[in-house]
């Protein structure tokens, strides 16, 4: 009695499938560990933590100027988001905005890199459109607050989080994301 070769290409692709699972649970588990172990370091030396984020946002710009996937962009922009709670806990020595502006710039690199904007249709004006109407909050912010610190502060503060949710919108809505990462 013979097996059909088609059940042991399934078996053996099923097996496949479980290692690779299992070997990316674990990968996952040592990079947890890992990062447990660097919050304690930064925490203790404020220095590693400003370290982390300035190379953090250098290798986003490397992954932006050199890898021939978008996953990876999407991949480091998400651990600037988690990290960037790391860097203010830890008193990481950079603005406070900084994960917000590196994402942004990250994504406009991106956008001029895979020329998105050659792409744009009709559909595409309501990031825009969500925007500039925050924009018109800057004028009565400079003359509530007057032209100075205070006012580029709040300005800052404000506008950085939508200002990142625009670029990214822009961006990962011309992007085709493959659930197989």
């Amino acid at each position: 009695m013979s097996i059909p070769v088609s059940n042991l290409i399934n078996k053996q692709l099923k097996t496949r499938e479980a290692m690779t699972d299992a070997s990316n649970i674990l990968l996952i588990l040592m990079l947890i560990g890992v990062h447990i172990v660097l919050a304690l370091a930064m925490k203790m030396y404020p220095i590693l933590s400003t370290f982390h984020a300035i190379l953090t946002g250098i290798l986003g710009l490397l992954i932006v100027l050199f890898a021939q996937r978008t996953k990876w962009l999407i991949i480091v922009t998400g651990y600037i988001t988690g990290s960037e709670v790391l860097w203010r806990m830890t008193s990481a020595d950079v603005f406070w905005e900084y994960g917000k502006y590196v994402i942004s710039a990250l994504f406009v690199i991106s956008i001029i890199r895979y020329r998105i904007l050659y792409r744009l249709k009709i559909s595409d004006i309501w990031p825009i459109l969500y925007f500039l109407l925050l924009l018109l909050s800057v004028p009565l912010t400079i003359n509530a607050l007057g032209i100075g610190a205070d006012a580029r502060n709040e300005i800052s503060f404000n506008l950085s989080g939508p200002l990142s949710l625009f670029i990214c919108v822009l961006f990962l809505s011309k992007v085709k994301i493959n659930s197989k990462i």
